[in-house]
């Protein structure tokens, strides 16, 4: 069959081969430790069910919302912006419900940047970051992260050395995936002073912008002069809620982008799911309390994994300020491929290898806490231990 080239480029996620590899050694009857994909230990708040069960016979729910999404669920997300950060949202003309980020990242791409024209992109980078950019025909250049002290951060001295003519819009995610760094506020200042000066768009991805437990707390790029008419921000309601299934996250971006991004989503989608636009709203309104005490068990989680892979040597550890996982550097000279797999076949421990998120990442396994209890993060210490002593290239 003819397949496009662009699409014959793109490289499947790494994510994907550990996956199948994981449910090969669950069907030879081994008990995994999954510390892989990134997923929070949480369920909708029952009062968002219980709505959500009492709306099912609403024929309503099973037809098409309008294009933007529930008016309900769009008057949500702007409360809820005015809440948290002091910012007036047009609901109506400047929020766009998508299904998840990633549609939504889809989507601005192709409102912001044409085809042959570059995107810089910090990396390690989100692998679907990646792979959009190759199937819609745009260059990626690489921004390395550098590390300071012992967290991930960006290098704004080489900021502009990776810009060129052709480039058309910046990626920032905050809190990081794949790294778990927060961006401090004089870097996320520095990037939309930078996109307002340069005529690039911010593509601003703050899917873990609700799950900061670090000291640092992120800036949002609308409180920046200049960033409200430069940046677009995409998000999702999956993680901060345990929605994941239900496919619900949102664009935001002034009016004259949103009524052109609007073309696309009626191309791709129509509408976002719309049970799970009700249920999504239903999460804004109960949400917050039990979001609150997620963050401080994710900082117990993330301390407590510093604390124990402190005693194992190979491992190097880079703090994460957000987010489910960190990016941990390890010093066996192995592609990170081939450690991961090694782990998952000698130990039964799945994570993800760092050069999924590429080049940058290689050297590194990402962890995910996400889901994670204090016996199982012992026991994935005691593994990692042991497998690493005994670890003998082949």
């Amino acid at each position: 069959m003819r397949t496009a080239d662009n699409i014959l480029r793109t490289e499947a996620p790494v994510i994907l081969e550990m996956h199948a590899a994981a449910a090969r050694r669950r069907a030879s009857g081994r008990a995994l430790l999954h510390f892989g994909q990134a997923v929070p230990d949480l369920s909708p708040p029952e009062e968002a069910l219980a709505a959500l069960r009492a709306a099912l016979d609403d024929d309503a729910l099973h037809a098409y919302s309008v294009d933007p999404g529930l008016a309900e669920l769009r008057q949500a997300v702007a409360d809820d912006y005015g809440q948290r950060w002091g910012v007036s949202l047009d609901p109506e003309r400047e929020i766009i419900i998508t299904a998840g980020a990633n549609h939504a990242f889809f989507q601005a791409l192709l409102a912001v940047v044409n085809p042959g024209e570059s995107v810089l992109v910090p990396t390690p980078y989100y692998f679907n970051h990646a792979m959009a950019l190759q199937m819609l025909g745009i260059r990626r250049r690489d921004w390395p992260m550098m590390v300071s002290g012992d967290r991930f951060a960006l290098d704004l001295g080489r900021l502009d050395d990776g810009l060129a003519v052709d480039t058309a819009a910046i990626v920032c995610v905050n809190p990081n995936n794949p790294t778990g760094a927060v961006f401090t506020p004089p870097e996320v200042q520095a990037l939309v002073m930078r996109c307002a000066e340069g005529g690039q768009v911010l593509l601003y991805d703050e899917v873990y912008g609700r799950l900061c437990f670090g000291a640092e707390s992120p800036l949002h790029p609308f409180l920046v002069p200049g960033g409200r008419e430069s940046a677009v921000v995409v998000g999702s309601f999956s993680k901060m809620f345990g929605i994941t299934g239900w496919r619900v996250g949102y664009l935001i971006a002034p009016a004259s982008l949103c009524e052109q991004v609007l073309k696309i989503q009626d191309t791709t989608l129509i509408c976002a799911p719309v049970a799970g636009q009700f249920l999504a709203r239903e999460c804004l309104r109960s949400g917050e309390v039990r979001l609150a005490e997620y963050r401080r068990t994710l900082a117990r989680r993330a301390d407590r994994l510093a604390e124990l892979l402190a005693d194992v040597p190979e491992l190097e550890w880079r703090v994460p300020g957000g987010a489910l996982f960190a990016l941990v550097a390890y010093a066996p000279e192995v592609p990170s491929r081939r450690l991961a797999l090694d782990l998952l076949a000698q130990e039964d421990v799945v994570t993800v290898p760092g050069a999924g998120f590429g080049p940058a990442g290689e050297g590194h396994l990402r962890i995910s806490f996400g889901f994670a209890d204090e016996p199982e993060l012992a026991e994935l210490v005691r593994r990692l231990r042991r497998f690493l002593r005994n670890y003998r290239i082949r």
